[in-house]
């Protein structure tokens, strides 16, 4: 008998490697040192948080980074939506397709497979090749892809385990959450929820295999 049913997936950092330290150096060049303050790995502050949570549209993430470029001094005439664009999409690096391969097994061994993930429509769009150009498109690997920027809700919130508890039926006790982040384990954890907190640029599939079995 499995221990769990469902398995909930993080994006970043779990499946998809990021390239943190080469977005922020993208961004350095085009003038905005700022966003060494708002940009981490597991969860982003200020402008960034709230296009994470769905808050702002594209636009107003493009117009909201060019004024603060230009607050430093920098003559924004040249920075364009294409060059923030350009420099935001940089954190994604790769998506291991043997990643995607383990996800695909373990649907076939019976399990709910999910992806929960802090991100954003711009992310979103520019990362579904990943998954696409690997022969495993998301919306069929996954039962459920619940998204931070549609949600408006971001881990590690409490809010976002207990609707997903809510909107999927799925019981906290028979329900693995795997995520790069341990404040984000934590959280779901004290929801009831089961983690496994592997580390970034790993590949945890044995790791795992021993949590499942």
């Amino acid at each position: 008998m499995k221990k769990y049913d469902n398995l909930i997936f993080d994006f970043g950092g779990v499946l998809l490697d990021l390239a943190v330290s080469r977005c922020k150096q993208m961004f350095h060049a085009l003038g905005f040192n700022g966003i060494d303050h708002l940009l981490g790995t597991a969860h982003q502050k200020g402008i960034l948080d709230r296009f994470e949570r769905g808050l702002i549209t594209e636009q107003e993430f493009y117009d909201s980074l060019r004024a603060l470029i230009g607050e430093g001094g920098k003559d924004t005439d040249a920075i364009t939506d294409a060059r923030i664009r350009e420099a935001w999409v940089s954190m994604a690096e790769a998506l291991p397709a043997y990643r995607l391969q383990e996800i695909a097994n373990l649907k076939r061994e019976g399990y709910h497979v999910s992806a929960l993930s802090n991100t954003n429509s711009i992310h979103w769009d520019y990362c579904r090749h990943f998954f696409v150009d690997a022969g495993y498109p998301p919306e069929e690997l996954f039962e459920n892809i619940w998204l931070s920027y549609e949600m408006h809700l971001a881990k590690p919130d409490a809010a976002i385990f207990k609707k997903v508890l809510e909107v999927s039926g799925y019981q906290p006790g028979r329900t693995l959450f795997i995520d790069d982040a341990l404040q984000n384990c934590q959280v779901a954890g004290s929801c009831g929820i089961h983690t496994f907190n592997p580390q970034p640029r790993t590949d945890w599939r044995r790791a795992l295999t021993s949590v499942l079995t």
